[in-house]
């Protein structure tokens, strides 16, 4: 099951392409370690220069290790593709409470516009040739300012059962 909020202070959020996944741990609501995983999709790894998801995996595991909830702006997107590239080495994707960001986007501030983001909490996005803000192709980027969006919405969220984690002033810092 989708969720779409946390009111947790630690959470990981998760970047994944198609040789890379980047990572945003955040730790008692502070953006605390970002990372990058390059990997190969294919099986042998003497026909790329990054080794297989299943040498790194562990190293990545264990950030998902540390947290009970994960979260990504595009969550079936990059959950899917991170479980069909384990799934391929026998790697069961961790059972965590994964949070679509996006969704929880949509529901607290009622768009999800990257002009929106960008305006609200200072976003990782450029401009392209015609003016329009755009995603950075720097994917760790990507993981902050999906981390910052999700610290954001923890004090913007107010729906029952929701707490705010902390001010958005003392985010600005991280």
């Amino acid at each position: 099951m989708i969720h779409f909020s946390t009111t947790s202070e630690s959470f990981l959020v998760i970047c994944v392409h198609s040789e890379e996944i980047s990572l945003a741990y955040v730790k008692k609501g502070t953006i605390y370690e970002k990372v990058q995983f390059k990997y190969s999709q294919v099986f042998q790894s003497n026909k790329s220069d990054y080794p297989p998801i299943n040498k790194i995996w562990p190293a990545i595991k264990a950030y998902f290790d540390k947290v009970d909830d994960v979260l990504a702006f595009n969550l079936g997107v990059h959950r899917s593709h991170l479980r069909e590239m384990l799934e391929l080495h026998g790697i069961s994707l961790p059972d965590k409470k994964y949070v679509c960001v996006y969704y929880w986007a949509q529901s607290v501030l009622g768009n999800t516009s990257l002009n929106t983001f960008h305006n609200l909490i200072n976003s990782p996005i450029i401009t392209d040739t015609r003016g329009d803000l755009k995603f950075n192709k720097d994917f760790v980027n990507q993981a902050v300012m999906v981390a910052k969006l999700a610290l954001y919405l923890q004090t913007k969220d107010i729906r029952p059962g929701a707490r705010l984690v902390r001010t958005f002033n003392a985010m600005i810092g991280v």
